[in-house]
């Protein structure tokens, strides 16, 4: 709800004219300044869903496209995937992924949109990913096998003493409405397996290794593109 522009004003005046302001002018209002949501979902929820993704991580093993080159990370190992007959995408990623971009992003081509990018990566302790970004329209990240504790990290002796203990997070990188850089951090736990999140592509984020562990841990990432415009010429705007 919006207040009359001289609001401000009449509140200055009468305090300093030694007058009491009234009770409408001490009245306060919020105002919703721009955001940008993440989308999140459990996808343990849905057998197929998880069945099926775990197969074409098997298929991706026997196949061994390397992925690594094209990729930020500090990884060993990153295959590409492949989206059996656009299953994963037009059963589940589509409907969400359209509507995202129409209320939250200008989209300058005609609203057809597809999974160009498919990877996994098998991270080993010490291995992680530096602060970047993707490209395409929407990015997406499912955790399905972690295999340490957050709160465990979080107590290794080089996080225990730390304001910000950070070992084995995902962290968002982004700047508010004032310009300050902030962060958002998901804690990694067994908790979080078959979790997505769905964020814009060129949102800044980064993965901190964790640590005395041998088990690798296992996510899945894709971007999302816009099908009529070139592929590595898309120009887009965040909303506002």
């Amino acid at each position: 709800m919006m207040t009359d522009q001289n609001f401000l004003k009449d509140i200055v005046k009468a305090t300093s004219s030694g007058k009491k302001p009234t009770k409408e002018q001490l009245e306060w209002y919020g105002m919703f300044l721009p955001s940008t949501p993440l989308l999140q979902c459990d996808l343990s929820k849905n057998k197929n869903i998880m069945d099926y993704l775990w197969a074409i991580i098997d298929e991706a093993k026997e196949a061994d496209i390397n992925f690594n080159s094209k990729l930020a990370g500090n990884i060993s190992n990153s295959l590409s995937l492949i989206d059996r007959d656009g299953y994963f995408f037009d059963t589940f990623l589509k409907g969400v992924c359209t509507e995202y971009i129409k209320e939250h992003i200008r989209y300058h081509f005609d609203l057809d949109i597809g999974l160009r990018e498919f990877w996994v990566n098998f991270s080993k302790k010490h291995e992680f990913n530096p602060l970047h970004d993707h490209a395409g329209l929407l990015s997406f990240v499912i955790w399905m096998d972690i295999p340490t504790k957050s709160k465990d990290q979080h107590n290794l002796p080089i996080s225990k003493h730390s304001g910000v203990p950070a070992a084995s997070d995902f962290q968002l990188v982004y700047t508010d409405v004032t310009g300050s850089i902030r962060t958002h951090s998901i804690d990694m736990d067994p908790s979080m397996n078959g979790t997505i999140i769905l964020f814009p592509s060129n949102m800044a984020h980064q993965v901190y290794p964790f640590y005395e562990c041998e088990d690798e841990r296992v996510s899945i990432s894709g971007n999302i593109f816009g099908k009529t415009s070139p592929w590595d010429t898309i120009k887009y705007d965040t909303g506002s």
